[in-house]
Order: structure tokens, then sequence, then C-alpha cells
């Protein structure tokens, strides 16, 4: 559509030329086929470097739609790129070559003014700065409420963290834990049933009255879970008998124990002991979904994972860690990997639609650039003896500045709120998915709405600058 804008608007300046050549004999269909070729040019050179920067980004776009590029680019589908090539190559060569070989030989010799009204090219302003407003506020909203996910507290440090599954016996399991803590790069180590990302072994949470209230997850584990884990405990103390129960604070919560909870019981549960102490929750089923009420019980027999623990460096001990089971340990088949590792997975659907919003924003922002700077263009040379003469009659450089500035503002400003207000609600209704959200500050829509008119404003000036303080003679003098 910006080549549409720019061909169109070159139409006064192009008439003169069209006429010259319908007088050397050229028709109609010369006209228009000189159009097609000329932008069969662009479309071609187009291409190329969409293939050219398609094959260079090959692992961004395989990680971003999570498929082989080569199976994009199949007999079966190939059918859909040829066709928007083939439609992008009618819109932008048909709609203006057939203007322009529909120019009259006695008008082309006449300065075109028709398509010097700006109705439709602040038309399709509107639509791109709107456009642009809309992906800068999703992506505003997807970069925050990833940077929460990642960053938010889990109850646990996951720093130095990482984890390793495998099935073996309690025997087994014990000296392994107790070899792990033996090696010079491992600060404490642990094991337990479940992985402490995810769902563990589920039951209903009873009430004092009998009634189910929730399914409460509780993961038998080690004695020195917690301590291992980062878990901070809040009241009592750490589990030191079997059997010895840690409770979070959402199962106090639920329970309604406002005098405590060390000491109880938790119904339906009698194979545990006491409750011995109270935890900071722990999102194990990470920010996608509701905080659950979690037990840690003391169980000699876990032997399913194991987490350690690292020393600093983290990476470089993450590395002599797994040589050494492999060396050592090579039947047991345990690879840790880094607990901040499997939160980045988790959360990888966000960070894809992240990405994409990223590069779809780089993207239309350039377009829009380019539109502006064909408008503006357009504009200024359309104008330039008014310009002149203004500038004749005592107008400064920032007058001019300011005239041409107000004329895309009076576009750019209800756009751009239209965009940003349409973002706003379209980023609340796509954080309707996740259990923890950011706070939705209208104040970041309207700084951003600011940011994109501040940016309109700076190309104008950019562009504008040199005939502003041009001599105003060379403007004027011009046939």
């Amino acid at each position: 559509m910006n080549y549409v804008l720019v061909a169109i608007a070159t139409m006064s300046r192009r008439a003169k030329s069209i006429g010259v050549h319908k007088c050397s004999g050229a028709s109609a269909i010369n006209i228009f086929s000189m159009f097609l070729f000329e932008t069969g040019i662009v479309v071609l050179m187009s291409v190329i470097v969409a293939l050219f920067i398609i094959f260079n980004t090959k692992d961004l776009i395989e990680d971003l739609l999570s498929v082989q590029l080569s199976s994009l680019f199949t007999l079966e589908t190939l059918w859909v790129p040829i066709l928007i090539v083939f439609v992008l190559f009618i819109v932008a060569g048909v709609l203006p070559g057939r203007l322009f070989s529909r120019i009259p030989v006695t008008q082309g010799f006449f300065v075109v003014t028709q398509m010097g009204k700006k109705g439709w090219k602040r038309s399709l302003l509107f639509v791109q700065f709107m456009g642009v407003s809309f992906v800068m506020g999703i992506l505003l909203v997807s970069l925050m409420q990833y940077h929460h996910l990642i960053n938010s507290d889990m109850g646990i440090r996951t720093p130095g963290l990482v984890e390793a599954e495998t099935w073996m016996s309690p025997e087994e399991a014990e000296n392994m834990v107790n070899d792990l803590r033996r090696q010079p790069m491992v600060e404490n180590a642990t094991r337990s049933m479940h992985g402490v990302l995810g769902e563990y072994w589920t039951r209903g949470l009873i009430d004092n009255s009998g009634k189910r209230i929730e399914t409460l997850m509780y993961n038998p584990c080690d004695k020195n879970y917690a301590e291992t884990m980062g878990i901070t405990i809040i009241e009592g103390k750490d589990m030191q008998n079997e059997g010895d129960v840690l409770v979070n604070e959402e199962v106090v919560r639920l329970m309604k124990w406002t005098d405590g909870a060390v000491g109880k019981r938790l119904n339906d549960f009698d194979k545990a002991g006491t409750i011995v102490g109270v935890f900071r929750n722990v999102r194990n089923t990470s920010f996608l979904y509701k905080q659950f009420p979690v037990a840690l019980v003391y169980s000699h027999n876990t032997s399913h994972t194991f987490d350690v623990r690292l020393k600093q460096p983290y990476d470089e001990n993450l590395k002599k860690l797994n040589e050494y089971m492999e060396q050592v340990h090579s039947t047991k088949a345990l690879e840790f990997i880094p607990i901040d590792t499997m939160l980045k997975e988790i959360y990888r659907n966000v960070y894809r639609f992240r990405n994409s919003v990223w590069i779809t924003s780089t993207f239309i922002l350039l377009i829009v650039v380019m539109g502006l700077i064909g408008y503006v263009n357009d504009e200024t040379q359309r104008r330039s003896k008014e310009i002149a003469i203004r500038k004749v009659n005592g107008a400064e450089a920032s007058t001019i500045l300011r005239l041409l500035s107000r004329d895309i503002l009076y576009v750019a400003v209800p756009s751009v709120l239209i965009g940003i207000v349409v973002s706003y609600f379209t980023g609340k209704a796509w954080l309707d998915q996740f259990a923890e959200t950011i706070d939705m500050n209208a104040l970041y829509f309207v700084g951003t709405a600011l940011v994109i008119i501040a940016l309109i404003v700076v190309c104008v000036v950019v562009r504008v600058w040199r005939i502003a303080n041009e001599n105003p003679v060379k403007s004027i003098k011009v046939e």
C-alpha cells in the first residue's frame, strides 16, 4: 500500500513523461506494461531479500513456529506464498498502471492536482498509525507479562538449582544423594518423589467438618528438601522424623487455622505425622495456574527425583557434575538440568508470542516509517511554493516545521489513541489465560502512545528540515 501511495503520489510529476511517451506512439497497453514491468522488478527484488532473510534466520523461524523450515515450502504448500506474491504484484502494479495508462495526452502537459488531495493518503496513514500503536501496545503487555513470569518469586531459590529424574531403589537413592553431597561442586543435595515443577501426588483437602474443600498436592521427600530447594519456613521448624509434614500458607488459609498450624494434623492423611512447620507458597505448577495447597512429607522411601544445589560458577559446575555422573554413574541415566531452564520451557509459548510480537512490531514500524516518509516527501514537494511564499513573508523554519507536523498530528493522535485503547482491552483478554498477571496500568499505554507520536513527529521534522531551511527563491523560480 505504501508503494501504491508513492506511485500515485508521483502522478502529477510523471504525467508529462507519460504524455511524451504517448506522443511518441506509446499506447495505453504500452504504458500499462511499463508499470507492470517496473513493479515486477521491485517485487522480484523484495522476494529475493525475503528469501535471504528467511534462510539466514532459519533457527529463529523454526523455534517460533515449532516446525522445520523445509516443511513450510513443499509442493503442497508452495501455492500459498506464490499466491501472496501474485496478489502483491497485482495490487502494486495494476492499480498505478491503470491510472497512468488512462491519462489523456493533453492532460499530461498540465499539472495534475486531483491526486494531490490528501484524503486517501491520510486514510492510509490512519490505518498504519493505528496498526503500529496496537501492535506496540500488545508488545508492551507481552514483554511485561513474560518478565513477570520469569522473575516472580517461585517460593524456591532457582539460581544454581539443578534436577534429574530416574527410578531406583530407596537404598540406591540414599547412596546417590550421599555421593552427590561429597562432590566439590555441590553445596547440597536431596531427593523426592516428584520434580519441584509440575503436579505432585494429589488427594482431597478435608476441613474440620469433613468437607472436601480443595485438591491437596503432596510430595514425599528427604528431610533436607526445604533447605536444599531454598524454601522459606515461616512458622515452626524443618522436618526431622519420618512422617513429619510441612504445609504451605495456602493450606493454612483454606483450613482457616488462625491460631497456627504447627502441631495439627491434616484430615484424611493418616500415614503422615504432625505438621511441624509452614513454608511460603511454592508455585510448583508455575504462574500459569492458581496456587494450590501443598504438603511436603518426610519419607525414607523417596527414590525418583534428585535435586542438587551447585556452588558458583553454576554453568561450569553443572558441566562438571554431568561429566562426573557420566563417568561414575553412567548406568543410572542421570542428567541434571537447571530449574531456570525448565521454567523457560514451561513459559515457551509466552516466549514465542513475545518474540513474534517483537518481530511484527519491528516490521510494522518500518512500514509505517516508509509510508510516513513517502507522505511527507509528497506533501513538501506539492506545497513547496506555498512554503517558499510563507518564508518570503517572514515565516521562520520553526513555523514551517510546526505547520507540517500539525498536519500529521491531526491524523496521528486519534489513530494512535484508537490503536492503544484496542491493544489495552486485547491485552487484558490475552492475560486471562494466566493465573498471575501484571497490573494493567493505563499510564504504561499512555506512555507508549506518547512515544509513538513523538517518533512520528521526529520523522516529519527530519524529512522537512531541509526544505524548511532552504532558500525560498529555489522553489519559486521552478516552473
